[in-house]
């Protein structure tokens, strides 16, 4: 969840629903709220990444999340762990 977030926001800053609509596009239409905003919340604790309310035209205000340098480097390194543990599995799947 956290290296999804991280990926998101490395293009550029969002707000939880709006990541929301982004895994649901990316198929992941299970993923609940309380994971989102789990890892968000996770994810600013450990300085990954910062935050600022916004007022909103159409509601409530808004919390926008954008990834910090911290947040980019635990997102490198959790994509090429990512990219290890495809490779493993690729040679598992092959059998011994």
């Amino acid at each position: 969840m956290d290296l999804g977030v991280l990926t998101l926001l490395s293009h550029g800053e969002s707000y939880g629903y709006e990541i929301m609509t982004w895994f649901e596009k990316g198929g992941l239409e299970d993923v609940g709220h309380a994971s989102v905003y789990g890892s968000l919340k996770r994810l600013e604790d450990e300085g990954s990444v910062s935050t600022e309310e916004r007022s909103s035209p159409i509601g409530p205000a808004r919390r926008y999340y954008r990834i910090t340098e911290r947040g980019e480097r635990q997102r490198l390194i959790m994509r090429e762990t990512w990219a290890e543990l495809q490779s493993a599995l690729k040679v598992l799947e092959q059998g011994m």
